[in-house]
């Protein structure tokens, strides 16, 4: 299996200059986190971390790194390694775990940042992603269709919510009384439907 590939690329000299600035950024910013880090930690903030380190920076990068907004603009860069290394975090983590990954290609975005990323880099992207590693870590990929009515349909009773709108993010079933977290009842049928599939063969 071919896992990576490189290409050779022949920049103009203006976009030369542009990764320059965007690499010299990057360290420039990594550096700033770290010194704030260190900073945190000798003042005793055990749990200061990323998160933190972002929000302080966002904070004061107006007003004193206004130069960062030139670079800023192009997130395309994060936003592949974020995507990169979410197929790894769905093999990996409870509930997704090989030899089956369950994924709802139904064209609507749910859960931020992780809709986010999808939304920058391509839903195609994570798709080739996930396949691969899937086989990687000897599992497989089930596709459930963009039309089955994962969020409208109760996982408990099968009853379907023909009103439920967009803005539900709560419903209860008519069928059994089950109050309803929209996302989450809509991956208990993503999964079922997969086991479904995959039983049919």
């Amino acid at each position: 299996m071919i896992k990576a590939h490189q290409i050779r690329l022949n920049p103009t000299p203006e976009q030369a200059m542009y990764f320059r600035k965007a690499a010299g950024t990057k360290r420039f910013v990594y550096n700033w986190a770290l010194d704030r880090w260190k900073w945190a930690k000798s003042q005793g903030m055990a749990l200061y971390g990323m998160r933190a380190a972002k929000l302080d920076f966002n904070a004061v990068k107006g007003e004193q790194f206004p130069w960062v907004y030139d670079v800023a603009k192009d997130i395309g860069a994060c936003k592949a390694i974020s995507i990169q290394r979410l197929p790894n975090k769905i093999m990996r983590r409870g509930g997704c775990k090989p030899p089956r990954v369950w994924l709802a290609a139904n064209g609507r975005l749910q859960a931020a940042p992780t809709g986010y990323f999808i939304l920058c880099n391509g839903l195609g992207t994570l798709l080739r992603q996930i396949e691969y590693k899937s086989i990687e870590y000897g599992g497989t990929t089930v596709r459930v269709g963009r039309f089955y009515a994962s969020s409208k349909t109760c996982s408990d009773c099968a009853h379907t919510n023909r009103e439920l709108t967009l803005t539900d993010h709560k419903w209860t079933c008519q069928g059994c009384g089950t109050i309803h977290n929209r996302d989450w009842n809509a991956a208990k049928n993503i999964e079922q439907e997969a086991l479904r599939l995959v039983s049919a063969g």
